[in-house]
């Protein structure tokens, strides 16, 4: 099927499901875009950025154990309403934020209504019956929407900085995205196929009633095959959130750059990351998956060390470069670990898919603890650098994963 063909096939629905995950990418990057404004204005040191790292991700942990949950129990559209309802309230929390406290509490109660929300498009695509050639490319589309979102964030930031000169516009004006895509939720093409799906979902069996001791979470995590999958997963979020969360601030305040030139690097680095996964989805290559995750995670091993390196003052184009180069090499690098993993056991392929997102999380968690706390006590250098080590591993980790290494190209 060409790409003509595929886009006439996709449904309304889908693309108000891509629009609404392209604002949550948006929103992701906010945060990484106004660190330096943010700090000044609430006198957040370095520590203080990654406890927020840390609040966010234990949202969308509980998010996406509660979302999947969630989805399984109560109808789609009175559940899709109540989530949106609750982003509203959370990002008007972020713009009337008074404190840092108000300010944790409003992104965590974000980051669990977005994950969730994130678990129940996963059903709605899954439920839409669509065929074994479209339903993965339509998976990928709305991961190509998010990656969109993000890599449009910090000119997003930009703009309304240099209008209004407040970090809270950026997100006030979030509002109006999320209004449009209830507007369009609201339409006749997406209520009637809601509604139908909710039809079809109330009469399905709930998952934990359906042998719930085969396969379980916790025989998954633990086995000995697995284990440098899940510790590279570990890592990349390490690695990506850590760049997103932190780059700004190190560019701008270590290493004496314009915060707009930051921005855009910040900007050109997501863009490496959705240029890899239109490649992923949408382009035939003749590297298979191993070969794509050892090559492109020495290059972005490569270009992380480079970033670390950077001397004061440097100019933007190399810097734009780097970080492109850096968001190709990691880009792809949750699907094919999940197909690595789907590889062995293809009947736990939604636990593998939730556990990944959590070994994700969790390095989100470690990156804004470990960075913050080496950012504060030493300088933001030091910090950021930990960034390269932590690329490093999971290099040593992706090659140990499928053992001895095989470079002719199939």
């Amino acid at each position: 099927m060409n790409t003509q063909q595929f886009i006439r096939q996709v449904p309304f629905l889908a693309w108000v499901l891509m629009l609404a995950t392209l604002s949550f990418g948006l929103f992701a990057n906010i945060l990484g875009s106004l660190t330096p404004e943010i700090s000044q204005d609430m006198q957040l040191s370095p520590q203080d950025i990654g406890h927020l790292m840390m609040v966010f991700s234990c949202g969308g942990a509980i998010g996406a154990f509660l979302g999947g949950d969630f989805a399984h129990r109560f109808r789609t559209v009175p559940l899709l309403l109540i989530y949106f309802a609750l982003i509203f309230l959370s990002v008007f929390g972020i713009v009337l934020a008074p404190s840092f406290k108000w300010l944790s509490l409003s992104f965590l109660l974000y980051a669990i209504t977005c994950t969730a929300v994130f678990t129940v498009v996963h059903s709605i695509v899954t439920m839409l019956r669509l065929g074994d050639d479209l339903r993965p490319r339509l998976i990928a589309l709305i991961d190509v929407g998010f990656s969109v979102g993000a890599t449009m964030s910090p000119f997003w930031s930009s703009a309304f900085l240099n209008v209004l000169d407040d970090w809270r516009a950026p997100y006030a004006f979030f509002l109006v995205l999320l209004l449009g895509v209830l507007l369009l939720m609201s339409r006749p093409q997406s209520l009637n196929v809601l509604a139908s799906l909710s039809n079809i979902h109330a009469t399905e069996p709930h998952p934990s009633n359906l042998n719930p001791t085969k396969s379980s979470y916790l025989k998954l995590l633990t086995a000995p095959w697995a284990r440098w999958a899940w510790l590279c997963g570990i890592l990349i979020g390490f690695v990506e959130w850590g760049q997103t969360y932190w780059f700004v601030i190190y560019a701008s305040n270590d290493r004496g750059l314009d915060a707009d030139v930051a921005r855009v690097g910040l900007a050109a680095f997501t863009g490496g990351m959705l240029s890899a996964r239109i490649w992923q989805a949408f382009i035939h290559s003749r590297w298979s998956s191993e070969q794509r995750l050892k090559r492109l995670s020495v290059l972005g091993c490569v270009m992380f060390v480079l970033l670390a390196l950077m001397p004061r003052l440097m100019p933007a184009i190399p810097v734009y470069g780097a970080n492109f180069l850096a968001g190709v090499g990691i880009g792809v690098v949750f699907p094919l670990l999940l197909n690595h993993l789907i590889q062995r056991e293809p009947a736990n392929t939604s636990k593998f898919s939730a556990l990944l997102m959590m070994m994700i999380l969790f390095g989100l968690q470690l990156a804004g603890l470990v960075i913050g706390y080496l950012s504060t006590i030493f300088n933001v250098h030091l910090g950021y650098s930990v960034l390269a080590v932590a690329m490093l591993a999971f290099t040593f980790g992706v090659w140990r994963m499928f053992g001895r290494v095989n470079l002719q190209t199939p």
